[in-house]
């Protein structure tokens, strides 16, 4: 075991930094079950349901909305076993048994005690094996595409497509008002448990949830007004004081007052090797990976709009009690990184300047992004997305792979084709190198746009990490 002494002065700092990057588990949870009663049950919608809610509100038929997901399966599927884990799994967890009605008074989720679960099922036994997986990803992009009625049971999609006798897709959609991608992951991984177990007919190993999605919710409402989030709100008044300018780039296009979600996905892939000069460049600099990656992000901004002030979004997990990891609902935050390149620094000064700006945004995290924006009283339009409309994000929680007995399963790449906003960046580290998925808005930029930023910010990593000192304005060509 590596204890900290054996760590070297610069290991022991980045330890240390990311430590408090990383928000603790409340150990005391002080969110409590409410009592249930028989038939179903009412809550108020969490904050962010509430802005999830008013979006769909604004944008009937907002396929941005959606969460797809696609697994292919090789092996003999046990179909009655699938169904039986599944229906558990919406058993265990009350939201998936959710809908919203709007009421006089506002809307409210109505949870029900019981749920049949439907799922469609197809077939590609008529087509050629090399047709195979793109029908499988054009069926799951059209589904994405359909609009869900929030007051109709259910707000998910399961579609199960079989390829041939021991081959099957497995399509979910889910609608963001009851999941994040935190989610997916907790579906997969009970999934996997519940199949294993079924499979072998034994009892369900998982243990009772002690939460439901339906407590977290009168929760947040109840400490929605406490000294700790006005304090919170007073650090992001502060933050966000002169308001943020409108980035321009000089890659998108003009555009009207009527916001499309149109979208599309491209992605690029950072090899190995530069990935790991960019994590001895963190090290170097008392930093983390996302850190670097970030403040080149920031950098390419810069070069594509010749501005110096403008903000970029980033997302949080926002289970910061331990008993809200295990749930399936909408806990991601999102937080307003107000980037100041002033002065024309050299990167290391941006890496501190962003730094700075990245953990004093953590330590804030638990204001609710629509509780920010109500607070600063910005309208809320379909025009443009509130305070950011570029997003860089490097999820840390990987999604695990389905492991069902005597089969294999893999993830298969989707372009839901749309999107809410006009560029967002996703990093993913795999296998040894970092993938880019670039969503961006195709109303805003078209795909050579795309591949010229992608160009601009692999250069931008490749440069920093040859001179780490490189001044901002050096780098415009």
């Amino acid at each position: 075991m590596m204890l900290d002494q054996d760590l070297s002065p610069a290991k022991r700092s980045l330890l240390a930094l990311r430590l408090k990057q990383r928000k603790p588990v409340a150990r005391d949870v002080s969110i409590q079950p409410r009592p249930r009663r028989e038939g179903s049950n009412r809550f108020p919608l969490s904050i962010a349901q509430e802005g999830i809610w008013f979006l769909d509100r604004l944008t009937r038929g907002n396929a941005a909305l959606n969460m797809p997901a696609v697994v292919h399966i090789t092996g003999p599927l046990n179909k009655p076993v699938l169904r039986k884990a599944l229906q558990e799994v919406i058993r265990r967890h009350e939201i998936l048994r959710t809908h919203i009605r709007t009421e006089s008074q506002g809307p409210v989720q109505i949870a029900v005690p019981d749920l049949d679960l439907v799922i469609e099922e197809t077939n590609l036994l008529s087509l050629p094996s090399e047709a195979h997986e793109a029908e499988i990803i054009r069926q799951a992009e059209r589904q994405a595409q359909q609009e869900f009625d929030l007051s109709v049971l259910p707000l998910f999609k399961v579609r199960l497509i079989q390829i041939n006798t021991d081959e099957h897709a497995l399509i979910f959609i889910l609608h963001h008002i009851i999941a994040d991608g935190w989610s997916v992951g907790v579906l997969i991984q009970e999934l996997n448990t519940l199949y294993r177990a079924f499979l072998m007919q034994t009892p369900s190993p998982l243990h009772p949830l002690p939460l439901q999605y339906g407590d977290f919710s009168w929760w947040q409402h109840g400490v929605a007004g406490n000294s700790k989030l006005m304090r919170e709100f007073t650090y992001w008044k502060h933050e966000l004081r002169n308001g943020v300018p409108v980035l321009k780039m000089d890659l998108d296009h003009s555009r009207g007052g009527t916001r499309s979600f149109k979208g599309a996905t491209q992605r690029f892939w950072l090899s190995p090797q530069l990935k790991q000069r960019l994590a001895a460049l963190a090290v170097q600099s008392n930093s983390t990976l996302f850190m670097v990656l970030f403040s080149a992000f920031a950098m390419v901004i810069f070069r594509c709009s010749h501005q110096t002030h403008f903000a970029i979004g980033t997302d949080v997990a926002g289970r910061n009690h331990s008993a809200l990891e295990k749930l399936i609902g909408v806990f991601t935050n999102q937080l307003v990184i107000r980037c100041d390149l002033d002065g024309n620094p050299g990167f290391t000064e941006i890496v501190s300047r962003l730094k700075t700006k990245l953990l004093n945004a953590y330590a804030h995290q638990e204001l609710p992004f629509e509780k920010l924006v109500a607070g600063l009283q910005i309208s809320r339009d379909s025009a443009q997305s509130p305070l950011f409309r570029v997003k860089f994000v490097m999820p840390n929680i990987p999604l695990p792979e389905l492991d069902f007995p005597g089969m294999s399963a893999r993830f298969l790449e989707l372009n839901p084709g749309s999107t809410k906003f006009d560029l967002t960046l996703f990093l993913e580290e795999i296998g040894g190198g970092l993938r880019v998925s670039a969503e961006y808005n195709s109303s805003s930029f078209d795909a050579y746009a795309i591949q010229t930023l992608f160009a601009l910010f692999e250069e931008t990593l490749t440069t920093v990490t040859i001179n780490s000192n490189i001044a901002l304005k050096s780098m415009v060509a």
